[in-house]
């Protein structure tokens, strides 16, 4: 679907016909822009929302108002901000937008009614969830041990998101109008599972009916023995190792 630029971290559009991503094609402005293109790669690059003040965006979550997105935004250093805009919007309003934190993995209930997101406001990153579009009513904790890369099911009766070993979890959600939390568990562990560092990306996807994932796994070739670890190997006065060589003398 793309071929100029770097272009990342698409969705689905709802009626699955387009798909929605972060990327330079078709952007002469600084920062990354959100576009859209038709699935079966017809048609024209839709620009969305245009560089925001020259930030980054590196992640989007659709709404059910199909003009306006949730869009999670890259600063200097570590901090990231979860903000809202509209199409056409050269400005965004701030959600999640601590200059001390970093807020991560913005999702959004099917219902539009509650947002999910990581922060590391505790000292490491846990999964909260606030209500939408009034995110500052109210705040859950939904992990206690680390947490992060919420994901809701598609029938929104439960939420993902992977805690502080990696493992997959699974939390209990009360369809209401006020948020309810049920009981959680661990589906599976997630050591066999890649993750991608520094809370860049998502590292896997919930599919339909909600029963099955897609996770990224590394593999070793067939026949191919597991590599061991790499190994950080320091050297020191190896000058004076190859003077005493080269003189045909073991050094000291």
């Amino acid at each position: 679907l793309t071929f100029k630029g770097d272009n990342y971290n698409p969705v689905w559009t709802a009626d699955g016909r387009s798909v929605v991503y972060i990327g330079a094609e078709g952007n002469n402005a600084p920062g990354s822009s959100l576009l859209q293109r038709r699935a079966d790669g017809t048609g024209t690059i839709d620009t969305l929302v245009r560089s925001l003040g020259g930030r980054d965006m590196i992640e989007v979550g659709l709404t059910r108002d199909t003009a306006q997105f949730i869009l999670r935004m890259i600063l200097t250093g570590p901090r990231r901000d979860i903000v809202l805009a509209r199409r056409g919007d050269t400005t965004a309003t701030p959600l999640m937008a601590d200059s001390t934190f970093a807020e991560v993995f913005p999702s959004l209930s099917p219902d539009g009614r509650w947002l999910a997101y990581a922060s590391n406001e505790s000292g490491r990153f846990e999964v909260y969830v606030r209500p939408f579009p009034d995110v500052n009513a109210r705040r859950v904790q939904l992990s206690q041990a680390g947490g992060s890369e919420p994901r809701w099911s598609h029938s929104g009766k439960e939420l993902f998101f992977r805690n502080g070993t990696g493992a997959l979890v699974a939390a209990v959600v009360v369809p209401a109008a006020t948020f309810t939390l049920g009981a959680q568990a661990v589906l599976f562990e997630g050591s066999q599972f890649h993750t991608v560092g520094n809370q860049s990306a998502r590292s896997y996807d919930v599919a339909p009916g909600d029963q099955r994932f897609v996770f990224m796994r590394r593999v070793v070739p067939a026949g191919a023995a597991a590599l061991p670890p790499d190994k950080l190997v320091q050297v020191t006065n190896w000058a004076a190792e190859v003077q005493a060589k080269l003189k045909g003398k073991a050094p000291k």
